[in-house]
């Protein structure tokens, strides 16, 4: 399994990773009861982890797909994702707009 998720840190997504594989790949991780998770970045952690990623997953398809519906292009999704309460997350711009960009694939369909 790929790395999946990271404490509070927006993930590289390049092009050929989908938001599907990720989840799903959660899905089976959460499906072993781990006690302890160790992530991609920062220590080692509960399954709590794994919720908040899939929980970002679904909030951010939720917010590319209503933008999407408003008619917005990818790079105006990009310019204003409406994610305020990821606003702390680390990562930078650069790896959210990836992240942005595999909910656009992925809605777009």
């Amino acid at each position: 399994m790929a790395a999946v998720a990271a404490v509070k840190r927006f993930g590289f997504l390049r092009p050929f990773v989908t938001i599907e594989n990720i989840k799903s790949e959660i899905t089976k991780l959460k499906a072993l009861q781990p006690e302890i998770v160790v992530p991609a970045h920062g220590g080692p952690t509960t399954v709590q982890l794994l919720d908040e990623t899939d929980k970002f997953y679904d909030v951010l398809l939720e917010r590319v797909g209503k933008q999407i519906a408003q008619g917005k292009s990818l790079e105006e999704i990009k310019k204003n994702p409406d994610l305020p309460e990821y606003k702390s997350w680390t990562g930078g711009k650069s790896r959210l707009d990836t992240n942005i960009e595999a909910a656009y694939r992925a809605l777009k369909k």
